[in-house]
């Protein structure tokens, strides 16, 4: 996926809000919030939306001098669902078909919007969440590829929602115990995207093995990953990209083995899909 104009506006936002947790002061925000804008003036129109998101969020990061403005928040999002994750694993196991529900819980983790100051309601909106069902659903081509493959590469997106990733890994590992799974994470803190450090505090290395894809951008873009990351997209069987910006940064790539778990979050992406703002997606690769 290229950019489009309503990105520019959705960066913004980002910019504003990751700006208000460093400091609410409106001549540091001014400040900030021009340089942000200038530096999208010099962006081409051809990049990809991460690679925009990634160019602004660099130009904050260096003019403000705060490396990780969401390091807190993001251990409280884990902290919150991993409180939940016994019950949330009991769900999954007593459905009619684990598998399915544990996908779809991972789908929804990437749904759940966290307020920064307050405690959300996660049996609620997850409850809210299953009631849309999945617009776009490859779920029986994911359920065949699975039993066919021996190593998956799982490429993560978001703190919070990685306790989700580590249910749905889990149960694969469960089902499918000779299978190897691999977990990507982001290289340098980009918004409230998993690091390492964050896939580690959730538990996602009993299951999995993880790695770093060399990536500072909110999504994935092959033309930027590490070796080791393209060493293990090669070896693998089948991958899964979690979240908006993997598939906005993947969605390209000629890729049959790959799945992208989603929630389309704007009108660009919903468009782009033939789907509608909120809509659960299971997508195979072309």
């Amino acid at each position: 996926m290229r950019l489009k104009p309503d990105c520019i506006i959705c960066n913004l936002s980002i910019v504003l809000r990751t700006l208000k947790i460093i400091s609410k002061d409106e001549e540091f925000l001014f400040r900030n919030m021009k340089k942000a804008v200038d530096s999208i003036s010099l962006v081409n129109v051809e990049k990809f939306p991460p690679e925009l998101g990634g160019i602004v969020y660099k130009t904050i990061i260096e003019s403000t001098k705060v490396r990780d403005p969401y390091k807190y928040i993001k251990r409280k999002q884990n902290d919150l669902i991993l409180k939940n994750y016994s019950n949330f694993r009991k769900s999954v196991l007593n459905s009619k078909n684990p598998l399915f529900e544990a996908v779809r819980f991972a789908i929804i983790g990437n749904v759940i919007d966290f307020g920064i100051n307050e405690v959300v309601d996660f049996e609620e909106d997850i409850r809210n969440s299953f009631k849309k069902g999945i617009a776009i659903n490859d779920y029986n081509l994911l359920e065949r590829d699975l039993k066919l493959s021996k190593r998956i590469l799982y490429i993560g997106d978001n703190s919070g929602e990685i306790v989700f990733d580590k249910l749905l890994i889990s149960l694969i590992k469960e089902i499918y115990p000779d299978i190897d799974i691999i977990f990507a994470c982001r290289s340098e803190p980009i918004i409230n995207d998993v690091l390492i450090k964050d896939a580690l505090q959730v538990g996602i290395d009993e299951y999995a093995k993880v790695i770093s894809s060399g990536i500072s951008l909110p999504g994935t873009i092959l033309k930027y990953v590490n070796n080791e990351f393209m060493e293990e997209l090669r070896k693998a069987d089948l991958v899964i990209a979690k979240g908006q910006g993997n598939f906005e940064g993947l969605e390209e790539e000629k890729m049959e083995k790959i799945y992208f778990l989603l929630k389309a979050k704007c009108n660009v992406v919903a468009n782009y899909l033939g789907c509608n703002i909120g809509d659960l997606i299971i997508k195979k690769g072309n």
